[in-house]
């Protein structure tokens, strides 16, 4: 869902994406305290600002984490994901790809461009009419009344048609 991923035709991944001189200060925290524990809203504070209602919640369930290392931040977050082309070339399981068109935490044309980069001949990708927090409406809380039952069951759906058609 959403992949984060560098793909060099597309410049910009995130409206929460750093500049370059704060990465630089990311890279050289992760060089000297890789073990230190950081909220990831107080490294990216544009999270708060596209977040909205939906991380403001996260936020605060005692179940979630949102405290990284700066080695994870660094290592996981924005080197692991530069492998493109490894990540491109799996082709033995099926890959479905599900995007909000109207994320701003991760632009729906990273999703777009990978997958035409995938080699994977079972592959999908739907984009739906939505913003970042789809998956949260279906699957974490769907309680919320800004995503009508018909969102949620169109999700779904989706889904369910896809895994009918996986060929193995």
């Amino acid at each position: 869902m959403a992949p984060y991923i560098r793909i060099s035709s597309v410049k910009k991944r995130s409206v929460a994406e750093p500049n370059l001189l704060y990465f630089l200060y990311l890279i050289f925290r992760r060089l000297l305290t890789p073990k230190t524990l950081v909220k990831m809203t107080d490294l990216f504070p544009k999270l708060i600002d596209i977040g909205g209602e939906e991380l403001f919640q996260m936020l605060h369930d005692k179940d979630l984490n949102f405290y990284y290392s700066y080695r994870y931040i660094i290592d996981i977050i924005a080197f692991r994901n530069s492998r493109v082309k490894e990540l491109a070339g799996i082709d033995d399981v099926p890959i479905h790809i599900l995007h909000g068109k109207n994320d701003l935490i991760f632009f729906s044309g990273v999703s777009e461009a990978f997958f035409k980069l995938l080699k994977n001949k079972n592959k999908k990708i739907n984009l739906f009419n939505c913003d970042h927090w789809f998956y949260d409406a279906v699957f974490y809380n769907y309680f919320q009344s800004k995503f009508s039952e018909e969102s949620r069951k169109q999700i779904i759906v989706t889904v369910k048609e896809w895994i009918t058609t996986i060929k193995p």
